[in-house]
C-alpha cells in the first residue's frame, strides 16, 4: 500500500525530490537496494534544498552500503552531513556504519563531531558509548554516560545496560592485568 502511495506520488509530482526519497526510503527499508538507487538515480539532478539533498546522501549512502558498495556508501553518508549537518540521523547512520565495518575510531570521530552540532543528542551519544566500549575506553564511556540526562524510558534501560557493560569490562580488565 505505501508503495503504491509513493509511485503515485511520483507520477502525480514528478518534479519534487522529496517523493523519490521517501520512496527509496521505504524501500531500503523493504531490502530493496537497488530499487531504491533507481528511484534516486532519477531524482539525482532535482533541485532541492540542503536538507532534502543531504536525506538524498543519506539514502543513498544507506542502500550503497547495504548492497555492499561500503566505500561509495560511506561517502554519501559523509556528503549526508555535510549537507544537513544539523541533522542527527545522518551522522547516526554514519557513526554506526562505520561501527558495523569495525572501524571504531572513525566512528568516534565522527560522533564525536555530530555532537558539536547536536550536543543534546542521547541517540549520539549512545553510539558514540558503543564505539568507546569497543576501543576499550570504558572510562570516557562512563563519563559520556553519567553525563546523558534523559527523559525518555528506553534511553535511561539503554545507559544503564551500557554503564553495566562498561564496569564489567573495567573490572575484568583490572583482575586480568594483576
Amino acid at each position: 500500500r505505501a508503495e503504491e502511495y509513493f509511485l503515485k506520488a511520483i507520477k502525480n509530482y514528478p518534479s519534487q525530490g522529496q517523493n523519490y526519497i521517501n520512496y527509496s526510503a521505504l524501500l531500503i527499508d523493504m531490502g530493496k537496494y537497488d530499487k531504491a538507487l533507481e528511484q534516486l538515480e532519477k531524482s539525482k539532478s532535482l533541485i532541492m534544498s540542503s536538507h532534502k539533498r543531504g536525506q538524498w546522501y543519506n539514502n543513498a549512502g544507506l542502500a550503497l552500503f547495504k548492497s555492499g558498495s561500503k566505500k561509495e556508501g560511506l561517502k554519501n553518508l559523509h556528503k549526508a552531513v555535510l549537507f544537513a549537518p544539523h541533522e542527527e540521523q545522518f551522522w547516526a547512520n554514519l557513526g554506526s556504519v562505520y561501527g558495523m565495518i569495525g572501524d571504531y575510531n572513525q566512528s568516534v570521530e565522527v560522533l564525536e563531531k555530530g555532537l558539536r552540532y547536536i550536543p543534546d543528542s542521547s541517540n549520539l551519544s549512545l553510539i558514540l558509548v558503543k564505539s568507546y566500549i569497543h576501543l576499550k575506553k570504558y572510562k570516557k564511556a562512563i563519563s559520556l554516560l553519567q553525563n546523558l540526562d534523559s527523559k525518555q524510558k528506553d534511553v535511561r534501560e539503554r545507559v544503564r545496560e551500557l554503564m553495566r557493560e562498561a564496569r564489567q569490562n573495567i573490572e575484568v580488565n583490572t583482575s586480568s592485568s594483576k
